[in-house]
């Protein structure tokens, strides 16, 4: 019967009460007749309607109605029949068969109630959003989720095909989804894009599965996950890692990434490829002692003598084999939750050599005593020049003579810009052993601009009498240059910092800020330009619920004790200290952040100053705390489900047990976990469950099977088990696994056959009896009519006679009626069907055409008898028929098997009543009986035919009931 029309009446229940009513009244009138007139054979079976009808809507009340029906029944019959103990016997026991027949039925529609509240529970509470389809990917039912995430209320979905609201750049996923699910397979992990009801889109992941009912599948259920904000953190570390990879190629320093567990290099800028002299793609996964340092396995300065490397001298190996001097600094960064070794270099090469021809000069010096590689002279109170070194030609061209002859040379030769600042130097008195100093810039004569490292004391004669300045200059234009190079390299440096996506600060040896990127800057909302210079007071006034030190405070005083009071979740590794904190803004704001900070070190091994990096992880801690928020739910949502639920890794042993599994198995979580099913049921079914298992494994397709299951307390169960391979990102495979226990429906299923039996038994024996008394009746008014004379009591008599024939009719017919869904539906085919019916009716010259060669239908097997009487009426009813024929087509909504004669047809007037009980003109239910077994597997018939122009019987068979034996 269609669910639906048990729902409306369901939802009825004055209607419902109205018709048990009525039918009883009738019943019980119908009885009462027959108890006068002397027969309690037939109609009391007629009471089955409203006990039937009570226990199935009304479950709670169905038995004592039951009971109520049999006492009256009884009461009836004793007030009619008193004297006749057998007939008490009969009343008994059908008594106990209605009883029995409420009893089963109202237990069975609890239980089914039960389970369709449970569900629907589940689905209502979900986060996710459950989906079932039809076949043709309509919505039938849509969780209440739909309208949190999307914005659509659920019945605005349901009777929509789902592509109404996906993407049209994501249709083509659903469009390949759909058939795989109708096939009978599993869908994991599609991502489409949804879109919502108030604008924007929501990315959807969805795993969908076939829906089976009756062995063939009438629709897809899907699940959908929320993963917008996944798929937008996804996108936003792939922009830092982008923004990353451009700030490495636009530094002026070669830059290479190292993994510290391996040395394995893991990146390199163009920068540093060109310097080592070999491509990008031969420097990357290669060992870091193959190109850039030369320190032996064991030896890493870094991650195994725990050197500072800041601003060193190092050597870099080149592709040749050749040795650069560098001045390398090595840091720990972190990239994708994972600690690597960040080593920036910049060429010395040419800085070494000046540094080498400084200390050739110098050993000059010592050789020759009064010979100088820098320019020393002695000049006189009135700035004249009393003595000087040759190395003054070489400094500045001019020659010695040149400056005794001339009076204030050096004054000439001043660069304009320092004249001022020499002026001022020379013009100050200090005392005597005291050295002053002041880098100016001269003119060499060739016009070239050299920078000299001045370094005067004054000179004091033995009366005290001052006598002039002791002075050395230095040509230090290549230190200049080198300085200025190095400020240029530090101040890309800086950029670098600035541009660095996480807010990072840095600070000297007194606690002033040097350096406030602008991530920073925005972090923190002080402009780089109000901080700089700046000491600990103002880098910390962003911070309201904190006025103490912060961690580059304790960093730089290197005082750990206090790190770990303030930081109780810190953790160090070598110089770098880590951790993680929570601070607020001035306005209010809230952020969860990461904190590195490390102190810099010269090559002295002296602390200059720290840096300290952060990095707002407010989004990923909400994330997280959504994802154990989630899964706290998930947890809950298993646990409160009424069917066990498992899941096992791949070598078998139990992951995650809900509470039912517990309860089936009698063991508790803690004695199932990390145990396989050898260890915990009976070896012949531990071997069917791994070798089921290994089919998931194997084929990646999921899996039903009904197995025995024995308990803790040695309770053997039947359940059916679905199983279903899920992979996650990480590549690990585990089995999932639902179970229904079905030992109850196996029992109940016996008990409905056995009790089917009894009363198929009963009915036999009633009907037998019915017959017998009706072949007595005939033969007693046979006699009849024969012996009376009068004519007018003749036909009374045959009258009676064509009655009792009828009723003879109308009990045999009870016997295909007796037999209708008592068998499993199976699939048969219809031109053997039909031919096998045809053969058994006098066709004689009727022409039989069959055109549905190939086809098999999903039907009871009592459809031989559909055609049977289709036949049957043609030769009882339609008149000169010369010709039947049986033809099928297809249609969108499923075949249409079409019974065809060219005999009179079916008038109009009687076309709405054809298929009524009781219509027609010989017995009424041949009809009836068709209808009536179609309709066990959802088939339909309808007639279409001209009257005048024969019958046209078109039986409607929907989609999954058939399908063909033809293999193209």
């Amino acid at each position: 019967m269609d669910r639906s029309f048990l729902q409306h009446l369901q939802d009825r229940p004055n209607l419902l009460a109205a018709l048990i009513a009525v039918s009883t009244g009738i019943t019980l009138i119908l009885n009462e007749y027959e108890l006068m007139i002397g027969t309690t054979s037939v109609l009391p079976h007629l009471f089955y309607i409203p006990i039937i009808l009570t226990a199935y809507f009304f479950p709670r009340r169905g038995i004592i109605f039951s009971a109520v029906i049999s006492a009256i029944y009884c009461g009836m019959t004793y007030i009619s029949n008193p004297i006749i103990p057998g007939e008490l016997l009969l009343v008994g026991g059908r008594v106990i068969m209605f009883i029995l027949i409420a009893t089963v039925v109202s237990s069975l529609t609890a239980r089914q109630r039960e389970s369709e509240t449970l569900f629907r529970g589940v689905a209502e509470r979900s986060s996710d959003i459950i989906l079932l389809t039809d076949r043709e990917g309509r919505a039938t039912y849509v969780s209440p989720s739909a309208r949190k995430i999307l914005g659509y209320d659920p019945a605005e979905i349901i009777g929509k095909l789902s592509g109404a609201f996906i993407h049209p750049d994501d249709l083509g996923q659903l469009e390949k989804s759909f058939p795989d699910l109708l096939g009978g397979g599993v869908t994991e992990g599609i991502t489409v894009r949804f879109r919502k009801k108030y604008g924007g889109t929501a990315f959807i992941e969805f795993f969908g599965a076939p829906i089976i009912n009756d062995g063939t599948i009438s629709g897809v259920q899907v699940i959908g996950r929320d993963i917008t904000e996944r798929k937008r953190t996804e996108d936003e570390q792939k922009i830092r890692d982008d923004l990353l990879n451009a700030i490495l190629e636009s530094m002026i320093a070669g830059v290479v990434v190292i993994d510290p567990e391996d040395h394995t290099i893991v990146e390199v800028n163009a920068v540093a490829a060109a310097m080592i002299g070999a491509k990008k793609e031969e420097i990357i996964g290669s060992v870091c002692t193959s190109y850039i340092c030369p320190a032996l396995n064991g030896g890493c300065p870094i991650t195994d003598l725990h050197q500072i490397v800041d601003r060193s001298e190092k050597v870099l190996i080149q592709a040749d084999g050749e040795r650069r001097p560098v001045l390398k600094s090595v840091v720990p960064i972190i990239l994708h939750d994972r600690t690597y070794l960040l080593e920036s270099f910049i060429d010395i090469s040419e800085l070494t050599l000046t540094q080498n021809a400084l200390k050739e000069s110098e050993e000059k010096y010592r050789t020759l005593a009064d010979y100088t590689y820098d320019w020393e002279y002695w000049i006189g109170p009135d700035e004249s020049i009393l003595y000087t070194t040759p190395s003054c030609e070489r400094i500045t061209g001019y020659t010695p003579q040149e400056f005794y002859t001339t009076r204030r040379l050096i004054n000439t030769i001043l660069h304009p810009e320092d004249r001022d600042a020499l002026e001022h130097h020379m013009s100050r008195f200090f005392p005597p052993h005291t050295l002053e100093t002041v880098d100016f810039r001269i003119v060499h004569r060739d016009g070239s601009i050299r920078w000299i490292g001045h370094v005067c004391q004054p000179l004091y004669n033995a009366k005290g009498a001052f006598i002039g300045r002791r002075a050395s200059n230095r040509d230090i234009t290549e230190q200049k240059q080198a300085e200025e190079a190095f400020r240029e390299t530090s101040r890309r440096l800086a950029e670098i910092i600035d541009f660095l996506p996480e807010p990072t600060m840095v600070i000297d040896r007194t606690g002033v800020v040097v350096a406030w990127n602008h991530a920073l800057e925005l972090l923190s909302g002080v402009s780089a330009s109000d901080i700089l210079g700046k000491e600990r007071e103002s880098y910390t006034a962003w911070i309201s619920d904190h006025t103490g030190p912060i961690l580059i405070d304790y960093v730089l005083q290197q005082d750990h004790e206090e790190i770990k009071k303030a930081y109780p979740n810190v953790h160090f590794k070598g110089t770098t200290v880590m951790t993680e904190t929570e601070i607020s803004r001035m306005d209010g704001a809230r952020f969860s952040l990461w904190a590195s900070a490390t102190p810099l070190i010269d090559q002295k091994g002296e602390i200059t100053g720290a840096i300290e990096s952060i990095r707002d992880v407010t989004d990923q801690k909400m994330v997280q705390r959504a994802l154990q928020e989630s899964n706290a739910y998930l947890d809950t949502v298993i646990n409160t489900l009424a069917d066990p639920l498992f899941i096992k890794d791949h070598k078998h042993h139990f992951v995650k047990v809900n509470t039912s599994f517990c309860q089936l198995t009698g063991h508790t979580r803690e004695e199932l976990l990390g145990k396989t099913d050898s260890d915990l049921f009976r070896r012949e079914e531990a071997d069917v469950f791994l070798e089921k298992d290994d089919e998931v494994l194997r084929t990646s397709q999921g899996n039903e099977n009904e197995e025995k299951i024995t308990d803790l307390r040695g309770n053997t169960h039947t359940v059916i088990t679905k199983k279903a391979l899920n992979t996650n990102t990480a590549g690990d495979e585990f089995i999932v696994g639902i179970i229904r226990d079905i030992t109850e429906r196996k029992q109940t299923e016996l008990a409905l056959q056995e009790a089917l039996k009894k009363l198929n038994m009963l009915s036999s024996i009633t009907r037998h009896d019915i017959l017998n008394q009706i072949i007595g009746l005939r033969a007693y008014l046979e006699l009849s009519i024969e012996r009376v004379q009068d004519p007018d009591l003749q036909e009374y008599l045959k009258k009676g006679d064509v009655a009792a024939d009828a009723i003879r009719e109308q009990i045999e017919f009870t016997q295909y009626y007796e037999d209708l869904g008592v068998q499993t539906p199976q699939w048969c085919t219809i031109a053997e069907i039909f031919r096998s019916a045809a053969s058994q009716l006098p066709l004689g010259e009727i022409g039989v055409e069959v055109q549905v060669s190939n086809l098999l239908v999903y039907a009871d097997p009592l459809i031989e008898k559909v055609f049977y009487n289709l036949i049957e009426n043609s030769l009882r009813h339609g008149g000169h028929v010369t010709v039947i024929r049986l033809t099928a087509d297809e249609t969108p909504d499923g075949i249409v098997i079409t019974y065809h004669d060219d005999g009179a047809g079916i008038a109009f007037d009687d076309k709405d009543r054809l298929f009524q009980k009781g219509f027609g003109k010989h017995t009424g239910l041949g009809l009836f009986l068709i209808r009536e077994i179609l309709s066990i597997t959802g088939i339909s018939i309808t007639e279409t035919g001209e009257p005048g122009a024969g019958v046209r019987f078109e039986i409607h068979v929907p989609r999954g009931t058939y399908r063909s034996t033809d293999p193209t």
